[in-house]
């Protein structure tokens, strides 16, 4: 399943307390940390953190970084 950029944000920035744009991008590991420690607060503000810096590189980039596999033609 290719990944998508956008989706990716929205999971950041709504359930991003959680680790669910962890979970999307198959980083288990580190999505379960997210969900281990939620109530400290310190994974919504890293999701937050993380919904900034992925809003500000383009498609193309976020391809190379989580789509390797899936390459079109």
């Amino acid at each position: 399943m290719k990944k998508q950029r956008i989706l990716f944000m929205f999971y950041s920035i709504v359930f991003g307390w959680m680790g669910a744009h962890r979970y999307y991008l198959g980083q288990t590991a580190c999505a379960v940390f997210y969900s281990l420690f939620f109530w400290t607060g310190i994974p919504l503000l890293v999701a937050l953190i993380e919904f900034i810096v992925y809003s500000q590189i383009n498609d193309k980039k976020f391809d190379a970084m989580y789509n390797k596999a899936e390459k079109i033609g």
